[in-house]
């Protein structure tokens, strides 16, 4: 059995205190021509798509565009209100009325809040709506200079996530098309926090930050095996090049070598930025390397312009709508 490969149920032990814990696991419009005549590669297979930018560029909120059933590991407390519509003022700027949301929102049952749970029962997925998991606990501050520890959230993380990789017959036959792991700069702290439980570090060692590096990549990894389209989202740090001695601006996880190997890992990386427009807000993603962003790039679309709009139909079409639509 190599160092990575075991399942959360193994009592085993990876060192004398590291217990295992690991997983098997709009600017254009609609009908520009532009986006019309985009080369797309790939057929009718599963997307793999890393959404990185600031707050309140629309990372999110663009899940609603999805024309299937999407089930959202969300670790960003409340990250998921920007697509619930209860949550737009009925008035906003200008007198607007709010935009129309293209999705429902449901969550588990409160008696069974997993989406383990939400498997076990008889409800299932429309088209039109988006199954929220949510990963928040409220925790005691801890009251030295150590951070608390926690393997709760990744617990129930990683046995919702095997459920998903293991049955996943079962979790098409209830309406699911699409995952989305909302965000990856939350859900790195979670990891951090197991390990630390586990280990009963309170600080970690240099083999506890290789292991949490690899614990991120077997996810994404995993969950790129699966017959579901995958969605991550990412917040945006900078960082200095050791070598140009510039600014450049990267995915918000630890590690030297990491945020490269996550890029290298998505079909598609578009950064999200928004501006104001002479009719308000503007909303964009942006394909291809610019400013600080070099890593930015995409293998399934040739000469894309440098603003599209945030829409999933609208990049990949029938590549999405088919398999949906065969549902």
């Amino acid at each position: 059995m190599g160092l990575y490969e075991f399942r959360l149920d193994d009592s085993r032990f990876l060192s004398s205190s590291i217990r295992a814990i690991g997983i098997i696991c709009d600017l254009l419009h609609l009908g520009d021509s532009r986006l019309k005549g985009m080369d797309q590669k790939g057929g009718n297979k599963v997307i793999a798509t890393l959404l990185i930018g600031e707050s309140f560029t629309g990372k999110t909120r663009s899940l609603e565009t999805l024309p299937g059933g999407t089930v959202l590991f969300s670790f960003d407390k409340g990250g998921y209100q920007s697509l619930d519509s209860s949550f737009t003022p009925p008035i906003m700027a200008g007198g607007k009325v709010p935009r129309k949301r293209l999705k429902k929102l449901k969550f588990p049952s409160i008696s069974e809040p997993s989406f383990m749970g939400w498997l076990k029962s008889n409800d299932k997925l429309e088209k039109d709506e988006i199954l929220v998991i949510e990963y928040i606990e409220a925790s005691l501050i801890s009251l030295n200079q150590y951070t608390a520890s926690s393997t709760k959230l990744f617990i129930s993380f990683a046995n919702d996530f095997n459920q998903l990789i293991t049955q996943e017959a079962l979790c098409k036959s209830k309406g699911i098309w699409h995952i989305a792991l909302d965000s990856l700069s939350s859900f790195k702290d979670n990891i951090i926090k197991a390990i630390l439980g586990f280990s009963n570090h309170v600080i970690l060692s240099q083999p506890d930050w290789g292991l949490g590096i690899a614990k991120i990549k077997e996810v994404i990894d995993t969950a790129r095996g699966t017959q579901f389209d995958f969605i991550m989202t990412c917040h945006i740090q900078a960082e200095k090049d050791e070598v140009t001695g510039r600014l450049k601006e990267i995915p918000l996880v630890f590690g030297k070598g990491l945020p490269k190997e996550i890029l290298q890992r998505f079909d598609d990386v578009l950064v999200t930025r928004s501006e104001k427009g002479p009719s308000g807000m503007e909303y964009y993603w942006s394909p291809i390397p610019i400013d600080l962003l070099i890593g930015i790039g995409t293998r399934c679309f040739d000469d894309l312009p440098a603003k599209i709009p945030q829409n999933f139909m609208a990049l990949y079409g029938e590549r999405l709508n088919k398999k949906v639509i065969g549902s």
